[in-house]
């Protein structure tokens, strides 16, 4: 027994001494560049657009751009066995001397593992070779290197066999006589964009994509069409194709490694997005909200702006194509609806906005009675003009906040309360008043961040009778009521968007109009800027970091694909000439970026729902009684 255990530890102790080759969990192949952006100062890159693309130079006297193995490895100790590298640049005057597009220094952040130089019509692999682990190199000649152009480099790696693909013309393979050494422990490494952590040789060209890919297939990602690929991207020539309804992606796949080979699983990449269908509606349709209850199916609630007393809202229920009429509810000039959860009932509350003499009128909240499966009536609550509701809970309490824009009297001071929860009753009770000058929007923010947690709730002042341009206002939860924290000046705001990016939370602010006086009459011009905000956690503020110039901007919705963040504007005039709905996209240092562009009907609101592993659009018509459903194809 004793020698059984002895040769056991021998054993181990002999294992140990083996080069690592183990992985325990999962990995990504990653856009470093794009890793490496997310916090980089501003100064330390200058965004160049050439040839309808853009791309990124890179500031020779800022600490280099760089990446963390962890991003690509996660924790496999060890390099793949099969991998890419995929970079597009481009170089005014291609270099005499080599420059370094990119390097995997060891933990000494000194020690080179691999690196991909570029010089006139030549490009070099550079690597850490077995088994005395000292620099080796292969290099690839190419004619087209010399031409002034968006270059797509590929350079796969295999075994004993390095293959590099340019422009997906030219494909060179190169033997190496000394093994490229995958053993290497690559943890606390790190990738370097564009240099090898020294200010000499770093590229001074401009780059647009850079990625470390797992799998030897991953030609395919650069260059549609090729054999073996596994996915390609919507577009990756110097000028993006005019493809209708089109949306760039650079989303990658989740790797998982288990010893010595990888494996792909796939995550959705938004490619383009097709218009379905219409859906029927009693009346013109302002705003939409899609929720889904967990073991009955997805449902779409939509306010439909009838202001007569027969008038109805439409809730939908999805039968596996679209989105069918499961039941009408009484409504009055119909202006949102807002699903919220207390324990395990689901609840749906409805904001009325009555008629134009008529803003006093009740705003009714619903149950999903789980016998008969649709929502019944259990409360009306007292509003004025009622706009928005947002749903929260605090310290264990539910609350309800409701921006009323006006009463009968046409006063827009104050109109907006609070509502909470009473168990006993179970009914919502007055809380107390928010000061608000004619609002149309409130949305609910939690934030936490470590072990700070805190409440806000943004409020959007529309109008108080002479102007549009007001302070919109943020408040601060304390001692149980909310307290004046921030105030953003907005024109003419109709929508307040919450949302977080990896962890950093954001609110986005659609401006609708700027009011104007001439020869004495009152108008509106609708061209105007819309912002978004970051809150600065120390502050406990939000600060501007965009602007963006809409058209009658009405409602903003934030979504994500895959790891893609987006968000898209509905825009709309006062008629039924078309408009352009405009999609924009994260992109880190630059924060939102447009992406795509397409005609469509005015729209006031935009809602995007996620069925099973598709993702669609419903988009709001204020001019005809219908719904536009989009489906959002993804690959």
């Amino acid at each position: 027994m004793f020698k059984s255990l002895w040769i056991l530890i021998l054993a181990l102790s002999k294992s140990s001494e083996m080069p690592i080759r183990t992985c325990t969990g999962p990995s990504r192949s990653v856009d470093l560049l794009g890793y490496s952006l997310v916090n980089t100062p501003p100064s330390a890159i200058e965004i160049v657009k050439s040839e309808c693309a853009k791309g990124y130079r890179l500031a020779n006297h800022m600490a280099p751009l760089r990446v963390s193995s962890e991003e690509v490895f996660g924790t496999c100790k060890s390099i793949s066995k099969e991998f890419s590298i995929q970079i597009s640049f481009q170089h005014a005057a291609p270099p005499k001397q080599y420059e370094y597009l990119l390097t995997l220094l060891a933990q000494d952040q000194r020690t080179i593992l691999f690196s991909i130089r570029y010089r006139e019509g030549s490009i070099i692999f550079e690597y850490t070779r077995e088994p005395d682990r000292f620099l080796d190199y292969v290099e690839f000649k190419a004619k087209n290197l010399n031409i002034v152009k968006w270059h797509d480099l590929n350079v796969a790696v295999a075994g004993n066999e390095v293959v590099m693909t340019l422009d997906c013309k030219e494909n060179l393979t190169r033997q190496l006589v000394n093994p490229f050494d995958f053993g290497i422990d690559t943890r606390k490494t790190k990738f370097f964009i564009g240099s090898s952590n020294r200010k000499r040789k770093r590229f001074t060209g401009v780059i647009r994509k850079v990625s470390f890919v797992t799998g030897w297939d991953a030609i395919g990602d650069i260059c549609p069409g090729s054999l073996d690929s596994t996915a390609a991207q919507a577009v990756t020539s110097s000028c993006y194709a005019d493809v209708q309804n089109a949306f760039e992606t650079n989303e990658t796949d989740e790797v998982t490694c288990s010893g010595t080979h990888y494996a792909k699983k796939k995550h959705p990449r938004m490619d383009y997005l097709i218009e379905l269908q219409g859906i029927w509606a009693t009346s013109a349709t302002v705003e939409i909200e899609t929720f889904s209850i967990e073991g009955i199916g997805h449902f779409m609630a939509t306010a439909n702006e009838g202001t007569k007393r027969n008038s109805k809202s439409l809730i939908y229920f999805w039968n596996g194509v679209t989105f069918e009429i499961l039941q009408k509810v009484s409504s009055r000039g119909a202006r949102s609806w807002k699903h919220f959860v207390i324990g395990d009932e689901h609840f749906l509350a409805l904001a009325n906005g009555g008629g134009d003499k008529h803003s006093d009128v009740r705003s009714p909240i619903y149950r999903w009675n789980v016998k008969r499966k649709k929502f019944a009536r259990i409360q009306l609550l007292p509003t004025h003009n009622a706009r928005s509701i947002a749903a929260f809970e605090i310290d264990g309490e539910h609350y309800l906040a409701i921006a009323n824009f006006r009463n009968n009297s046409f006063n827009m001071r104050n109109m907006s309360e609070t509502f909470i929860w009473h168990k006993e009753v179970r009914k919502f009770l007055p809380c107390h008043h928010l000061p608000s000058n004619g609002a149309t929007d409130v949305e609910y923010i939690k934030v936490e961040i470590g072990d700070k947690k805190y409440s806000l709730l943004a409020v959007g002042n529309t109008f108080d009778g002479k102007t549009a341009r007001l302070n919109s206002t943020i408040y601060y939860w304390e001692s149980g009521r909310f307290i004046l924290q921030q105030q953003i000046e907005t024109n003419g705001v109709l929508d307040i968007e919450g949302f977080t990016i990896d962890n950093d939370y954001y609110i986005a602010i659609a401006n609708g109009f700027i009011l104007t006086h001439n020869s004495g009459a009152t108008g509106k011009n609708f061209s105007i800027d819309s912002a978004i905000y970051k809150l600065d956690a120390s502050r406990q503020s939000f600060k501007e970091i965009q602007r963006i110039r809409t058209n009658g901007a009405q409602d903003w919705e934030f979504f994500s694909v895959g790891s893609n963040h987006y968000l898209i504007i509905s825009n709309f005039v006062g008629n039924s000439e078309p408009v352009r709905t405009v999609v924009y996209k994260w992109q880190g240092a630059e924060n939102f970026v447009e992406v795509h562009n397409f005609a469509s009907k005015p729209t006031t609101d935009i809602e995007h729902i996620e069925i099973g592993e598709d993702h669609y659009l419903t988009m709001a018509d204020p001019e005809w009684d219908y719904i536009k459903l989009y489906k959002i194809i993804t690959y």
